[in-house]
């Protein structure tokens, strides 16, 4: 907002909606529709199911089931978002799953070093 108006919010920490107003439109596809000249693509959804393997079947309910250290004093919305996201990975690509995996216990060896989490040995 600064980059628009410096001079349109006094403290950059504490503002309302009615201060910032005129600096921000909102628009939606149905707004704009008219203007892309017909080169706007309706957008298709084709919904395909099939059946989960036993490998991932047995993987997914480890992560339902899992308790991680690091969510334990988050609120559950917030604690639930790195479980959610190996959830959802794990049926979209098992080897991006992986990777998430792999990539989380470097940050958490980093900075347990010790091992003072669970979490490491959990998934580790």
């Amino acid at each position: 907002m600064n980059m628009l108006d410096p001079t349109a919010i006094a403290n950059p920490e504490e503002y309302t909606k009615d201060e910032i107003k005129g600096l921000f439109i909102r628009r939606f596809k149905k707004d704009v529709k008219d203007q892309m000249g017909g080169k706007y693509l309706e957008r298709t959804v084709d919904l395909l199911s099939c059946e989960a393997s036993p490998k991932e079947e047995y993987v997914f309910d480890i992560f339902a089931q899992m308790q991680l250290d690091m969510d334990v004093n988050k609120p559950r919305g917030t604690g639930q978002l790195f479980k959610t996201s190996l959830e959802k990975s794990l049926f979209s690509s098992p080897k991006a799953c992986l990777k998430s995996v792999e990539e989380r216990l470097k940050k958490l060896r980093r900075k347990y070093p010790n091992g003072e989490i669970k979490d490491i040995s959990l998934v580790g």
